[in-house]
C-alpha cells in the first residue's frame, strides 16, 4: 500500500469496490467486471484465459468470493 502525505492527499486503499449487474441466461450468472477494474487485476488481457474460482460461505449468503488464476 502507498501512503501519501500533504494537502488534500488521501491514504490509497488496497480494495476496489463497484457495484456491477449480474446477467442471467437461464444457465448461470454472469458477472461483467468494468474494464477499470479488471487492469488492477489478473484480467488485464483478453487472449489469456482465466479460471474462476467460487467460494459461498453458508451462513452468509449475500457474500460471493471469486479469486482467479490464469488458465493454464
Amino acid at each position: 500500500m502507498v501512503v501519501l502525505e500533504g494537502k488534500g492527499m488521501k491514504k490509497l486503499g488496497d480494495e476496489i469496490s463497484k457495484t456491477v449487474n449480474i446477467g442471467n441466461d437461464k444457465r448461470q450468472f454472469i458477472v461483467r467486471i468494468p474494464k477499470k477494474i479488471s487492469d488492477q487485476s489478473i484480467l488485464t488481457d483478453y487472449e489469456k484465459e482465466y479460471i474462476g474460482i467460487i467460494k459461498i460461505n453458508v451462513k452468509d449468503k449475500k457474500k460471493i468470493i471469486i479469486e482467479l488464476e490464469e488458465k493454464k
